[in-house]
């Protein structure tokens, strides 16, 4: 697999939830880019845990000198920066994940909250996260003012060979981030009880339809470089779906996608209903 893996894959299901063309004021926390900013990301410190140590991304990437301090590290703000209401207040915080090596083969995560005071940007709470599949996390949302954080693992614990996504929700009270309640968690199965997907002879694109109170799974090979399209439909808007390969998070609970893909493989496609029962029609195509 290319090095794009290590990039924003798993982020994807963060979208930012920002209108094309929309003006904020001065001071607004959708005004600051975060893609040109300073960091003060747990895996830069190796003597301490108080995560002091700054980090200065240009276009969202930092890539330490050699001989430097840092020597090694390399850390990525992936994919887009989320936004919505997590203290009640009527005013937006600011999810951002990112990606972080030190040079070694581990490949760590971490979250960041931010929230604006005295018109500048102020961290509020970190999302602690893992080594992929050794409890890294593959997406962000926020729903009736939690964050909903999805994290994956397996039974052993090791970094490769995802068993299974836990579904955690985090709180912003009393300027502290904290996790409320117990995960939920949604195991993934093998591949041999997902449905494929196929294509009539000389199409590009096939289409299944079903529904579900749960998740349907469906697999389907294609080979990096290809582009995919997903989109799903359904009568009560309440069916999405996400795409994976091996531990990684191609597209996140969303209704359409479109991208190159990563990596030579078996996709794993599963439709989700986020609301009772689910009818739905899902449209794959690959060129």
């Amino acid at each position: 697999m290319r090095r794009s893996l290590f990039l924003a894959l798993c982020g994807l299901c963060a979208l930012a939830a920002v209108r094309p063309g929309a003006a904020f004021a001065a001071g607004d926390i959708h005004t600051v880019d975060f893609r040109n900013f300073v960091y003060h990301p747990s895996c830069a410190d190796f003597e301490s845990q108080e995560a002091q140590v700054p980090v200065r991304v240009t276009d969202g990437r930092f890539e330490a000198a050699a001989g430097s301090d840092l020597e090694g590290v390399y850390f990525e703000v992936e994919g887009a920066v989320l936004y919505g209401d997590l203290t009640g207040d009527g005013q937006d915080e600011a999810v951002l994940r990112s990606l972080c090596s030190t040079g070694g083969t581990g490949r760590f995560d971490e979250g960041f909250v931010y929230g604006m005071k005295d018109g500048k940007p102020v961290l509020l709470g970190r999302i602690p996260g893992g080594d992929r599949a050794s409890g890294g996390v593959r997406c962000v949302r926020i729903e009736d003012g939690a964050l909903k954080v999805e994290r994956i693992g397996n039974e052993s614990g090791a970094a490769r060979g995802i068993d299974f996504i836990d579904t955690e929700t985090w709180k912003l009270q009393g300027g502290r981030l904290a996790e409320a309640g117990k995960a939920a968690r949604r195991s993934l199965g093998s591949t041999s009880g997902a449905k494929p997907i196929r294509f009539a002879k000389g199409a590009s694109s096939g289409t299944v339809t079903g529904t579900t109170n749960g998740v349907d799974a469906y697999v389907l090979q294609a080979r990096e470089g290809q582009t995919m399209n997903v989109k799903v439909t359904s009568p009560q808007k309440n069916a999405t779906f996400e795409i994976l390969i091996d531990d990684y998070t191609v597209s996140c609970r969303t209704t359409e996608w479109t991208g190159e893909l990563p990596a030579t493989g078996t996709y794993r496609l599963f439709v989700l209903a986020t609301r009772g029962s689910a009818a739905y029609e899902m449209t794959v195509g690959i060129r």
